[in-house]
């Protein structure tokens, strides 16, 4: 069999390979490229590169996704309104002739044998529901990283966002004194504060690698985040003609502040209401954008992280913290509409600016789009939830009054709405969520991983309520136990109209067969113990004894069962791997509720006994945890058993 692809376009040059590599794989026959579209019997191209074929489907779309597999005049056609929409037509035609993609990696490729690889009877058009599907995934093991990248257009995904920067940093000019380098942002994260140099540019590199085949698979490309402010410093003491020292407390925020600067100046907010503060920050952003403006599609501009962080000085506390913002990336976004038409320049509402401005600075500003990120949101309620709220507490953004963290006091969806109403009330660029999905394990949203049901509500709300989609911000690593929430996100997020049950349902049939009903079963064990917690409280602090020891216990019997019923010294392969998996998901839970129950001086050597006995059972199935940093795991579990 013929295919056909004239384009030398990467992603399409890629898309053809998987083609042959697949197609050849469960048909055992051989697929050839053609030049001669005569003697094709699959053509493979963008709308634009097929036209002369199969007619008017819209001219290249980089932004919005849309999909063709049709059969015309006795070819199958494989199009799409981009290079990745085609490989992405390439995954579903190759579903249909029954290859699974389970989960990321080698283990999760389900491959039928002696198929025909029929071209007849296709007619399926297809468009995305929502315009951005991404991820933003730390990429703590770079081996699992890239098998994450490959998955990720088998269901659709069309964005990747690695936070920071390559070698070359903004601000480098100012900021690199002696040779040292301050931390990036994702250097912290990744706990490489002290490392060399040497070992840092190492994974720098390695990072690149991931992007460098996120690129292949036509991913939009997005770059940066926190860290805007290296060498602002610096410059602003050379702009001065005073010292560092001086510099600094001109510069630091002043009054009541959550958190100070560390070496990466990661959380250092400025006094922005210094006249220099902006002119720099927009100096240094625009010459580093322009430098680097063909690597990228999506430049996000953040500034610090953390929040409580604002300067309190009589100036600065005069508008909120969104237009001292604003005014950067406007100016920002003004420069680089001329200098790089093409590059979208992301702003936040996150934290820090979650006050609304006092007015619309980016009309006019096409090329600006808005995140809307949500930390520590509530899952069980949905986001315009008017009763998702502590009753009788308003955060004071302006104030430095955010969080209440003695009452354990923090923004609820009901506040998160309110900003984004205050916020659309100035813009009407286009919006999307940055989500928190699986970034780590809390008790608030562990169930998310065991029944996606509240998740996919809140999708299927996207629309109504302004949003043009989501990225999942999470380490490139499984979200325990079965990858389910990153599945059902990809999916839904292409097709609103998806059955939830159905998405979990065809998982776990696929991922575990003859166990799958069992499996179902301790899901939904799972997810009704987990739910009985009230996930404004705080497990140490807010929350109830009783209701911990009522989990506790409730725990202790679904472990016991799932024991019972999973014998995994009977098991092999990749079942005995993802039950082992489940099995510590489970524990891991179980952990968090075993240790708020020791902060409270209760069971505390038992707690300490079975945080040990986890650690040796961590130690020895290390075989069949494959992508999971098991020694990151059983340092934070030592450090848990040490402070008990």
């Amino acid at each position: 069999m013929n295919y056909y692809c004239l384009s030398e376009n990467v992603t399409l040059k890629f898309a053809s390979d998987e083609l042959k590599k697949y197609g050849e794989s469960i048909s055992g026959d051989i697929l050839q490229k053609t030049t001669n579209v005569n003697d094709a019997q699959i053509l493979l191209g963008t709308f634009t590169d097929l036209a002369f074929y199969i007619g008017n489907y819209g001219g290249y779309d980089k932004w919005n996704d849309s999909i063709l597999i049709k059969t015309i005049n006795g070819r199958l056609v494989l199009s799409g309104s981009n290079p990745r929409c085609v490989l992405f037509a390439v995954y579903d035609y190759l579903e249909k002739l029954g290859c699974k993609w389970i989960e990321p990696g080698p283990e999760g490729d389900y491959l039928p044998t002696n198929m025909l690889l029929q071209i007849e009877e296709f007619d399926i058009y297809e468009k995305a529901d929502h315009q951005y599907r991404g991820l933003s995934a730390f990429p703590r093991n770079i081996e699992y990283a890239k098998m994450l990248i490959d998955w990720m257009p088998k269901r659709k995904y069309n964005l990747y966002f690695l936070e920071g920067y390559p070698m070359d940093r903004p601000g480098d000019r100012w900021s690199i004194i002696n040779g040292e380098r301050p931390l990036q942002h994702i250097e912290l994260i990744l706990s490489l504060k002290g490392k060399s140099w040497d070992e840092r540019s190492k994974l720098i590199e390695q990072q690149e690698s991931v992007v460098d085949e996120a690129r292949k698979r036509g991913f939009l490309i997005e770059r940066y985040g926190h860290g805007w402010n290296y060498g602002l410093k610096e410059h602003y003491a050379f702009m001065k003609d005073i010292t560092l020292e001086e510099a600094h407390d001109e510069l630091r925020a002043k009054g009541c502040i959550r958190q100070h600067d560390d070496t990466g100046g990661v959380w250092f907010q400025i006094c922005m209401s210094r006249p220099e503060v902006k002119d720099i920050y927009v100096e240094h952003i625009v010459d580093y954008l322009k430098r680097h403006k063909d690597e990228v599609d999506i430049a996000a501009i953040w500034l610090g992280d953390g929040y409580d962080n604002s300067c309190q000085c009589e100036e600065c506390v005069k508008k909120p913290f969104s237009d001292w913002y604003l005014e950067i990336l406007r100016d920002v976004a003004t420069e680089m509409r001329n200098t790089a038409p093409k590059l979208k320049i992301e702003g936040i509402i996150y934290l820090e600016t979650l006050e609304p401005p006092t007015r619309r600075f980016l009309d006019g500003l096409d090329n600006v789009v808005v995140n809307f990120a949500p930390w520590n949101r509530c899952y069980v309620h949905a986001l315009d939830d008017k009763s998702c709220c502590y009753h009788n507490w308003k955060p004071d953004y302006r104030k430095n009054k955010s969080h209440d963290n003695e009452k354990n006091y923090h923004p609820l969806n009901a506040d998160y709405y309110e900003a984004y109403q205050g916020w659309r009330k100035t813009m009407s660029n286009i919006c999307y969520f940055f989500e928190y999905f699986v970034l780590y394990p809390g008790p608030d949203r562990s169930f998310l991983t065991y029944n996606c049901s509240n998740l996919i509500r809140d999708i299927k709300e996207y629309k109504r309520l302004g949003f043009d989609g989501c990225i999942s911000c999470q380490n490139a690593t499984p979200d325990f136990p079965l990858n389910l929430v990153t599945e059902t996100v990809g999916q839904v997020l292409w097709d609103c109209s998806i059955n939830s049950d159905l998405v979990r349902d065809n998982l776990v049939k696929n991922l575990f067969g003859e166990f799958a009903s069992p499996v179902l079963k301790h899901l939904n064990e799972m997810y009704k113990i987990l739910t009985k917690v009230d996930v404004h409280k705080n497990l140490f602090i807010t929350e109830s004894v009783e209701v911990i020891q009522e989990i506790v216990r409730r725990l202790e019997e679904r472990i016991q069962e799932f024991d019972d019923v999973f014998p995994v010294i009977n098991l092999n392969g990749s079942i005995k791997s993802r039950v082992i998996q489940m099995r510590i998901a489970m524990i891991i839970v179980y952990l968090q509720y075993r240790e708020a129950l020791a902060k409270h001086k209760l069971q505390k050597t038992k707690t300490c006994a079975l945080i040990k006995e986890f650690i040796d059972f961590l130690e020895k199935n290390r075989q069949h945890i494959t992508f999971r940093n098991i020694d990151e795991e059983i340092k934070r579990l030592d450090t848990i058993k040490k402070s008990l």
